[in-house]
C-alpha cells in the first residue's frame, strides 16, 4: 500500500467537505453570466391577455429526474432575487426542499389583487380594484397546470404576497382553500373593503375543520387598521383554527413595510417547511427511540409530497452523540440495526472503537476497528490503531489489487461542480492519486474494482462506465451525499 503523506489533515478535510457539498451543477464559466432565472409569457384566456413570468429551478434542476415543490411569488419582478436567493441558501442547509419559483410580474396590480370593495375611499383611489377571483381562476386554471406540464412539480404549492399580495393571499386562503397549501402573507392590507375579509375569517375556518394548511403572517411598524384587520384574523384563528391548519404571526416592529419581505420571507419558509428539518435528534430519539425519528422524516416528507426516508447524516448524528454521552450500547444498537439496508460509517465504527479503547475495553475496541477498517480499507489511523494492539493487519484485511491496465483507464481530469478540476494520476504502475482544490498527490484506495476510498477520510469514490465499458465520470460520496463529475480527459 502507498506511503500516506497528509501535511495538515485540517486541509484535508476542508477540501473533502468542499468537494462533498458544493452544489451538484456546475457555476457559470467566468466569462459567462450568472443566469438565476429566465423570462417567459404565458397567454391568459381569462384575464385576455399575455401574462410575463419569471421562472427560477433548483440548482440541480438540470442534471436530476427530482421533483419539486412550487412556490408562486406575487409582485413577482420585486421579490423574485432575493426569494430564490433565500430559498437556494435554506434549501442548502437543510431547512426546506428545494423549489421551483413561479414569480408573477404586475400587469394591473390594484385589480388583480383585490376583491371587491364596498368602501367609496377604495374605489376612489383603485379605480380598477375587484379582479381577484379571476386572477386566482388565472393561477388555478391556467398558470398551475402549464407549470405543471413544463417542470417536474410536486403536489405542493406556497404562494407568497406582500401589501395588495398579503391581501390577495388571505383571499385565496378564504375562498378556494384548494388551490394552495401553504400562504406567506406579508403586511397584508387588511384594512380591504373595512376588514371584511378578517371578519368573514372565523365563519370560514369554523366551517372548515378538516383543512390542512400553513399560514404565515407578518406585519412591519405599520400599525392601524392594517394591523388591526391582522390581529382580528388572528384571533379568529386563536378560536377556530382547524386542527391541521398550522399558523403563525409575527409583529416586526424594527421592520417598515418596504423592508419587512426579505425578512419575512426567510422565517415564512422556515415556518411553512417546519418538519423537512430535524432540529434535536437526541431530543427526538429521547422521546421515541429511532420510530419517532423516521416517523418524523416520512410525516415532513408526506406534508410537502415526498416519500421521505431518515437521511443518513441524521443517524450519524445520534451516533455521535450517544458516543460522546458515553452511552455506547445504545450507539451500537443504532449503528448496526440494519447493515443489510444501512451499512454502518467507518466513521462511526471507529469511533465507538476509540470510546472502549479509552475503556480498556480491549476486545470491543478490535472488534470495531476491523469492521471500520473492513469498510474503509484507506483510514490509515485506524490501520495504526489495529497494529498498535498487535494485528497482522496485512492478513485480518487483504489488500485489494488492480491491475495496472485497469488503473490506467481511471487516470485523467475531471469535472466536479462549481466549476473545479480535479486530476487522477496513476503512479508506480500499482497506484492512484487525485489532486484537487490544490490538494496535491492524495492516495486513492481501492476495496473493489471501480471503488475507492480518498485515503485517512471517509470519502467514497466509484468510476461509472458506460455501455463500452469506458470509464466516463466518477460519483465521490461522503455521509450519504453524492456529487458527480464526469470524465473530461
Amino acid at each position: 500500500m502507498p506511503t500516506v503523506h497528509v501535511r495538515n489533515p485540517a486541509i484535508l478535510l476542508a477540501v473533502i467537505c468542499t468537494v462533498s457539498f458544493l452544489p451538484e451543477r456546475a457555476a457559470a464559466q467566468p466569462e459567462e453570466s450568472v443566469v438565476i432565472g429566465k423570462n417567459v409569457e404565458l397567454f391568459s384566456e381569462i384575464l385576455d391577455e399575455n401574462r410575463p413570468l419569471i421562472i427560477g429551478t433548483p440548482r440541480r434542476y438540470e442534471t436530476s429526474e427530482e421533483h419539486y415543490p412550487v412556490v408562486y411569488l406575487l409582485d413577482g419582478d420585486a421579490h423574485f432575487h432575493h426569494t430564490t436567493g433565500t430559498a437556494d441558501y435554506l434549501a442548502r442547509n437543510g431547512r426546506m426542499p428545494e423549489v421551483i419559483t413561479v414569480a408573477i410580474p404586475n400587469t394591473d396590480r390594484s385589480r388583480d389583487l383585490t376583491p371587491p370593495s364596498e368602501q367609496e375611499l377604495d374605489r376612489e383611489h383603485f379605480p380598477t380594484h375587484g379582479g381577484a377571483d379571476a386572477f386566482l381562476r388565472f393561477i388555478s386554471g391556467e398558470l398551475m397546470p402549464w407549470v405543471d406540464s413544463q417542470y417536474r412539480t410536486r403536489p405542493h404549492s406556497t404562494l407568497i404576497g406582500h401589501s395588495f399580495g398579503g391581501l390577495f393571499a388571505i383571499h385565496a386562503l378564504l375562498t378556494r382553500p384548494d388551490v394552495f397549501d401553504a400562504y406567506i402573507a406579508i403586511s397584508p392590507s387588511l384594512q380591504w373593503d373595512d376588514q371584511r375579509l378578517a371578519l368573514e375569517a372565523a365563519s370560514v375556518f369554523e366551517n372548515t375543520p378538516e383543512l390542512t394548511a400553513d399560514l404565515y403572517m407578518t406585519v412591519g411598524n405599520e400599525g392601524r387598521a392594517l394591523l388591526g384587520g391582522v390581529r382580528k384574523l388572528a384571533g379568529a384563528l386563536d378560536e377556530h383554527a382547524p386542527r391541521e391548519f398550522r399558523w403563525a404571526f409575527r409583529l416586526m416592529e424594527e421592520e417598515s413595510h418596504g423592508s419587512v419581505p426579505l425578512r419575512s420571507t426567510r422565517q415564512g419558509l422556515e415556518a411553512v417547511f417546519d418538519g423537512w428539518n430535524l432540529h434535536d435528534v437526541l431530543a427526538t430519539y429521547e422521546s421515541g427511540g429511532l420510530a419517532a425519528i423516521d416517523e418524523h422524516y416520512s410525516g415532513g416528507g408526506a406534508r410537502f409530497g415526498y416519500e421521505r426516508s431518515t437521511p443518513s447524516n441524521a443517524v450519524l448524528t445520534l451516533i455521535f452523540q450517544l458516543i460522546e454521552g458515553e452511552r455506547l450500547e445504545e450507539a451500537a444498537a443504532v449503528l448496526l440495526r440494519d447493515p443489510e439496508t444501512h451499512a454502518p460509517e467507518p466513521a462511526a465504527l471507529a469511533a465507538l472503537a476509540d470510546a472502549h479503547a479509552e475503556r480498556n475495553d480491549r476486545a470491543r475496541a478490535l472488534e470495531y476497528y476491523t469492521m471500520s477498517l473492513q469498510a474503509n480499507p484507506g483510514n490509515e489511523r485506524v490501520r495504526r490503531k489495529l497494529r498498535d494492539m498487535g494485528v497482522d493487519v496485512a492478513a485480518l484485511i487483504p489488500e485489494f489489487e488492480i491491475a495496472p491496465a485497469t488503473l490506467a483507464t481511471y487516470a485523467g481530469r475531471y469535472r466536479f461542480p462549481g466549476d473545479i478540476v480535479g486530476t487522477i494520476r496513476q503512479v508506480r504502475d500499482a497506484a492512484l492519486e487525485i489532486e484537487v482544490l490544490g490538494l496535491a498527490d492524495t492516495p486513492l484506495v481501492p476495496i473493489s474494482k471501480d471503488v475507492f476510498f480518498l485515503e485517512n477520510t471517509e470519502a467514497q469514490l466509484t468510476f461509472n462506465r458506460d455501455a463500452s465499458g469506458k470509464v466516463e465520470s466518477l460519483t465521490w460520496l461522503l455521509f450519504g451525499r453524492e456529487v458527480h463529475a464526469p470524465k473530461i480527459e
